[in-house]
């Protein structure tokens, strides 16, 4: 009876279709099921010269001879990038510690869920984050900069007669004109700071916080620069684009993102009004 079980055991274990292997706490492998094989190529009772057991992570796992869930890793196996969740559970030994492990290939899982987060933080056409995402960011980053004593920068953009565009060069044009802004704004920004949509034709800049005014004043130098007046290919046209901005700066401790990025709304309409942008002079 007992070599019945043992030989079912070792059947289905062999035959799982979840790679499993048994480890030493040193990472040695004593058995390794078929799919495990095909995952380390390398044969079974084989020092663990593979790289996910080369994994300081796993190691440590194995060296504390408990039991754990949902270790991720990511490897890059041949030249493509790979990611693994991992579960791990002691099952004794007769001289040794040894762990099960259960290894599963999540690549494509992984890869699906960061390309849902991606679509529902980004705005379809312009790559731009959108309004949510982007006052999150707004809020993450007055987090930072109060915690440094640090200042921020919001500046609302909104293109100029947005509507005559679509009227003069049609839907896709004005979706030209709204890609072409999009990137010509993450281009000066880089880095330091992100890009939103925030409405259809508007767009809202968050600086990274700083600690003082004067690395403000560069950046909104080159922005200033960039939207008095952008030509944008379009067919056989090049279609003149001018935009209108205002900008706020964080300065009071629990403002919320929303206000900040309301407050630079408003400083826009107010530039408008004034006719004070840039080389817009009647």
């Amino acid at each position: 009876m007992l070599n019945f079980h043992l030989f079912h055991y070792e059947k289905l274990f062999e035959q799982n279709p979840v790679a499993m292997m048994t480890v030493t706490g040193e990472g040695l492998i004593l058995s390794a099921n078929l799919q495990a094989r095909h995952l380390l190529e390398s044969e079974p009772f084989k020092p663990a010269d593979s790289l996910i057991l080369d994994n300081p992570l796993i190691m440590q796992k194995l060296k504390d001879y408990r039991e754990f869930h949902g270790l991720d890793i990511s490897l890059c196996q041949a030249g493509l990038r790979r990611e693994y969740r991992i579960d791990g559970r002691p099952v004794g030994g007769r001289f040794r510690s040894v762990v099960l492990l259960t290894i599963v290939d999540i690549t494509a899982s992984s890869r699906k869920l960061k390309q849902l987060a991606y679509r529902a933080s980004h705005d379809s056409l312009t790559g731009a984050l959108n309004r949510r995402a982007f006052l999150e960011k707004v809020e993450m980053t007055v987090n930072e900069a109060d915690k440094l004593s640090h200042t921020l920068m919001v500046v609302y953009i909104d293109i100029d007669d947005f509507k005559r565009i679509n009227s003069e060069y049609g839907y896709e044009g004005g979706d030209r004109v709204l890609v072409s802004i999009a990137g010509s704004l993450t281009g000066v920004i880089g880095k330091r700071g992100v890009v939103g949509r925030v409405g259809g034709d508007e767009f809202a800049v968050c600086m990274n916080a700083v600690p003082s005014y004067s690395e403000i004043s560069e950046i909104i130098l080159k922005l200033t620069a960039l939207i008095r007046c952008i030509e944008v290919p379009y067919k056989e046209h090049m279609i003149p684009v001018s935009a209108s901005y205002g900008a706020s700066l964080y300065s009071e401790n629990g403002e919320s993102a929303s206000a900040i990025v309301e407050r630079a709304d408003k400083a826009m309409h107010y530039m408008q009004g004034n006719n004070l942008q840039p080389d817009k002079e009647a």
